[in-house]
């Protein structure tokens, strides 16, 4: 199993059962669940919590997934984070990863007219208007530039609109990454798919979430 998993953050499916939203793309209920399916097989949740308001939304991310072939594990990741936002710019972002043995820290904070990231104990800058790549926000299609809140790495995304009814998207980089993610009427996220570097296809599929 290949590092291309780990970016589901946050993240994520095609299927998905109908949730009250409102307007900014945010559940009503300020919760989301979905659960991580490789080959038919159930490998993982993730989730989303909101808090706040649309001046200032808090959202803390969880994705917990476990590969196994065989009975044994082959593929561990473990992600936490937590962003802050005013409006549509990121304020902070702190986030913590275990990629298989392989330990993470990203922290991203205003800096007057910049984003200043910290990677991995490496300091390098973002524009104001950066965002994490966390599917939830549609506004990564727009931004000038995208932060991978795994490991802090920033790029910018080619980004093509399906045609097909609906509102989903194909997203790309140099780097190779793909991803295909789908929105619901109300404009919450709907779903996504991404292809490890094997050649499988990992889906999320939103789920109720669990009290």
């Amino acid at each position: 199993m290949d590092r291309g998993i780990a970016r589901v953050l946050a993240v994520l499916c095609v299927l998905a059962l109908a949730a009250p939203a409102a307007a900014d793309g945010v559940p009503a209920d300020g919760h989301l669940e979905f659960a991580a399916f490789r080959r038919g097989s159930d490998i993982g949740r993730g989730t989303y919590r909101f808090s706040g308001d649309a001046a200032r939304r808090e959202v803390a991310i969880t994705v917990d997934v476990q590969v196994k072939i065989a009975f044994i594990t082959v593929y561990r990741f473990a992600h936490r984070a937590h962003e802050v936002w005013e409006g549509s710019r990121l304020v902070r972002m702190e986030a913590e990863t275990d990629d298989n043995g392989t330990a993470h820290m990203v922290r991203v904070v205003r800096d007057g007219d910049r984003l200043t990231v910290t990677a991995d104990g490496r300091t390098s800058h973002a524009s104001r208007d950066a965002k994490p790549l966390s599917f939830w926000n549609r506004g990564i299609m727009t931004a000038p530039e995208i932060i991978d809140p795994v490991d802090g790495a920033t790029f910018t995304l080619t980004v093509q609109r399906d045609p097909a009814p609906g509102e989903s998207y194909e997203i790309r980089n140099d780097a190779g990454l793909r991803r295909q993610i789908a929105y619901d009427a109300d404009g919450v996220l709907a779903g996504f798919r991404l292809w490890a570097h094997d050649g499988s296809e990992v889906e999320y599929r939103r789920i109720a979430p669990a009290r």
